[in-house]
């Protein structure tokens, strides 16, 4: 039985330190949230991303985003895809730094919510365990033992509300 490697394929893609890879995350981390504050504002309080104008403008620091928190989460080239909802040849693509990949409606409100998880859970733990959360069992009703990456697979978009959510509960201490 051959094993797929824990690491996303990141082609031509330079792999820039850790420090910098947090402060990049963090900067469109930070960015998406301003946005999801403004005026196009979907259910759950999360951004709709309705105008093609802000999709063009944040598509490539969030497909940035995005494949920094794949390599931080240690995802595997199939959960990468299933999470944001695209097909294994427009991942491939996704991984050239110069696409000009403009992201669905869909696809950006993907990567917001699980920005929202990733800032979440460096809310409540350590570094460390920030990362390695998504990729353990827990016995939370929500994941039914599953790992919180493997249920939002299987489940999709609605799970990775949920989870924000909790996560950001967590946060504050509910």
């Amino acid at each position: 039985m051959k094993l797929e490697s824990r690491s996303v394929g990141m082609g031509s893609f330079e792999q820039p330190t850790i420090a910098s890879n947090l402060q990049a995350t963090e900067m469109v981390v930070a960015e998406i949230v301003n946005l999801e504050q403004g005026e196009s504002i979907g259910c759950a309080g999360l951004q709709a991303f309705e105008r093609i104008a802000d999709r063009k403008r944040l598509s490539p620091t969030a497909l940035k985003a995005f494949r920094l928190l794949a390599v931080k989460w240690s995802l595997l080239d199939s959960e990468a895809v299933a999470l944001l909802g695209v097909s294994d040849n427009a991942w491939k693509a996704m991984l050239d730094r110069d696409s000009g990949k403009t992201l669905s409606e869909d696809q950006l409100t993907r990567v917001s919510a699980l920005l929202g998880i990733y800032k979440g859970l460096h809310t409540v733990f350590t570094e460390a365990m920030a990362d390695r959360w998504l990729q353990l069992i827990n016995t939370n009703p929500l994941f039914r033992g599953r790992s919180p990456i493997a249920a939002m697979i299987e489940e999709g978009y609605a799970l990775m509300r949920e989870t924000r959510s909790q996560v950001e509960a967590m946060g504050q201490g509910i």
